[in-house]
């Protein structure tokens, strides 16, 4: 695994055991450094690092080179397209529109983690293992996300106005982003055995029913409706490679916060549990179809915050919830630290090359890119 990875998780597992020691002020240093460090990896990497980076490095370049009319012409939504002109009317290169993104959407997920976790330094080195690549392989969706992050805060106080706000314009980077609305009956179910188990049931009814799917991906699914006559919408890699890679880590991060939130009935727990199961149920359906796998980005943002909860767990002594809590995220690096060594080529960020040295790996070239 590059060094670069092993050593912002080294970093993140040290503001961890500091984190322990109720040290105010240095735990805000150390989150920062955690952020600027992050920030650094994802900004500074070269157009190699990430499976789409090569796709948005050449966008960049097209579309502040076009005339604006052929701009909003091209399959980007109109907001992304917007944007990318408004920061090449500033600067030419898309090394730093690389940059400026990790430095927009990392910030704000860094502090939406801060302010809804038990633990943010435990939530930081989940959502390293299992969601950070998200920031280096899919900037549209990144963006996206950003603005249905800022719209959270608005849902929990019922501000559904706001909250739809922000949805409309996250849907200006990323069309995909309009199921974010399916946060708000997510706020309003209690969960409980009962709800727990009408979420399985409907998930297996949808998982052997895909067809009723189907129809509404063509009345309401916008750009991706063009994929499902095509190649593009099969099933992942592996039916084995999917459960373990995307449905064994989110289910073991719900048993844990589930547990660990038992003594906790505030509305935030309660929501992130729920946005947190319904992160599986979509990876489940998600096992016939691409398209679905891709809806996982706008849910799987409470996974991070949820294992936290198992931090504040008063079910066992206070020592065996941090030892629990340090083996679980060895864990989630081993995770990751085999996929890197044994699967690179599934986001293609290992191995790491900055901008200054980049490194085509994969044999990645302009041709294979098209609008």
């Amino acid at each position: 695994m590059p060094t670069v990875y092993t050593s912002f998780i080294i970093a993140a597992f040290g503001a961890l055991m500091i984190s322990f020691t109720n040290l105010k002020k240095l735990n805000r240093l150390t989150f920062l450094l955690l952020l600027f460090f992050i920030i650094a990896i994802t900004g500074l990497r070269s157009e190699y690092v990430g499976t789409d980076s090569l796709q948005y490095y050449l966008t960049f370049k097209e579309l502040n080179n076009m005339a604006l009319t052929h701009a909003y012409a091209t399959r980007y939504a109109i907001g992304y397209v917007s944007w990318t002109r408004f920061i090449g009317s500033f600067i030419d290169s898309p090394y730093a529109f690389f940059f400026i993104t990790a430095s927009i959407t990392l910030s704000i997920y860094f502090y939406f983690l801060r302010r809804y976790s038990v633990n943010v330094f435990s939530s930081i080195i989940v959502f390293f293992c299992l969601n950070w690549t998200l920031y280096m392989v899919a900037m549209r969706q990144a963006y996206a996300m950003m603005f249905v992050l800022l719209g959270v805060p608005f849902l929990l106080k019922r501000k559904l106005i706001f909250f739809i706000l922000f949805v409309i314009i996250a849907m200006q980077f990323h069309s995909a982003a309009i199921t974010a609305l399916f946060l708000i009956p997510l706020l309003k179910i209690e969960l409980n055995k009962k709800s727990i188990a009408i979420f399985c049931g409907v998930t297996i009814f949808l998982f052997f029913s895909m067809n009723i799917l189907w129809l509404l991906v063509r009345t309401f699914g916008g750009a991706y409706a063009q994929y499902m006559a095509g190649d593009y919408d099969v099933g992942g890699t592996n039916f084995i490679n999917d459960i373990i890679i995307k449905i064994m880590p989110s289910l073991f991060i719900f048993c844990l916060g589930y547990w660990g939130s038992k003594n906790n009935a505030s509305i935030e727990n309660h929501f992130f549990l729920t946005v947190c199961l319904f992160n599986i149920c979509i990876a489940v359906i998600g096992l016939n179809s691409v398209i679905f796998t891709r809806l996982n980005g706008y849910f799987d943002f409470a996974n991070p915050i949820v294992f936290s909860y198992f931090l504040a767990s008063k079910q066992i002594k206070k020592f065996s919830v941090r030892s629990l809590t340090l083996l679980a995220l060895f864990l989630f690096v081993a995770f990751f630290t085999v996929i890197q060594i044994a699967r690179p080529e599934w986001m293609k960020i290992s191995p790491y090359s900055p901008f200054w040295s980049p490194v085509n790996e994969y044999g990645l070239y302009a041709t294979q890119y098209f609008w």
